[in-house]
């Protein structure tokens, strides 16, 4: 790959032999670089593909304008999160999460320390993402001298979030919300408190999270022979638990106009079974048969 643009010492604007261009990154991989000089292949370590002009200029402004220790503490922690959630990340979160820290430092030599509303439903929906998310903001505030909370930790969280899922940071916020519904809808219509700490729970969570995605891409499972399978599992012994998911089914037609299949009705039945049985009842609690 051939040099077009030094961005600083550990990043480079490149084209290749295809006439693609793209960004690369690797340690210390653009130091004395110059226009039009060779860059070998074993030395990067990550490579971001322009789809258009404007991410060039887009990538140039990011690339000047955030200092390397803030890619470098960022970076630190996108490797413990590939670790501690043993998923695959996406390459942009090494852009997104070293912009929202460079924001950070903005926000916080002006004291302007911001209130996330979805704190309560982003700490229990995303577990493992806000814990990591909270040591970072912990370690920026002693670099930084700032006083960032958990409100910050949970708009951090979201950025490993969406760089799970594969999609758009607001469309994150909407699965987040659609998740936090379907929970309180469960929730009230057995008379439970979750356990939050159970596997159940996490395991539910996860597959909410699945499910959304799906809803908002339009993208549901349908599989006739999986259904005539889910049918036999979720029969009448579990009828309430199918009656609930057919209420989340409604309620997904009601506010988003999108009615998703049977077979993933029947998939969420399952899930609420396990969930309510290590749930605690409150209340007048309707039993699962």
């Amino acid at each position: 790959m051939k040099v077009l643009k030094v961005l600083n010492n550990n990043a480079a604007m490149v084209v290749d032999d295809n006439g693609i261009e793209s960004v690369i990154m690797g340690k210390g991989i653009a130091y004395k670089a110059k226009k039009g000089e060779e860059i070998a292949d074993q030395d990067i370590d990550k490579i971001f593909i322009l789809d258009d002009k404007s991410q060039l200029v887009r990538y140039s402004r990011l690339f000047s304008e955030i200092p390397e220790e803030v890619f470098a503490l960022s970076g630190r922690y996108i490797e413990i999160a590939k670790q501690e959630l043993n998923r695959k990340l996406q390459n942009s979160l090494y852009i997104s999460l070293a912009d929202h820290l460079n924001s950070m430092i903005e926000r916080g030599n002006i004291h302007a320390y911001i209130k996330n509303r979805m704190l309560w439903d982003i700490k229990r929906m995303y577990q493992d993402e806000f814990k990591i998310s909270r040591k970072l903001v912990e370690e920026f505030n002693r670099i930084y001298e700032t006083i960032y909370d958990d409100d910050e930790a949970a708009t951090i969280s979201l950025n490993f979030v969406n760089a799970t899922i594969e999609t758009d940071y607001d469309t994150t916020v909407k699965i987040t919300k659609l998740i936090g519904d379907i929970l309180n809808i469960v929730k009230y219509h057995f008379m439970i408190e979750y356990d939050e700490e159970s596997y159940s729970y996490y395991r539910f969570v996860v597959h909410l999270r699945f499910l959304a995605q799906r809803i908002f891409q339009k993208s549901m499972l349908d599989d006739p022979d999986m259904v005539q399978t889910l049918r036999q599992q979720v029969g009448g012994q579990y009828e309430e638990a199918f009656r609930c998911a057919a209420k989340v089914r409604q309620f997904v037609i009601d506010y988003y106009s999108y009615c998703f299949t049977e077979q993933e009705c029947l998939f969420l039945a399952i899930y609420i079974i396990k969930v309510v049985a290590d749930s605690s009842k409150i209340n007048s609690p309707k039993e699962v048969e």
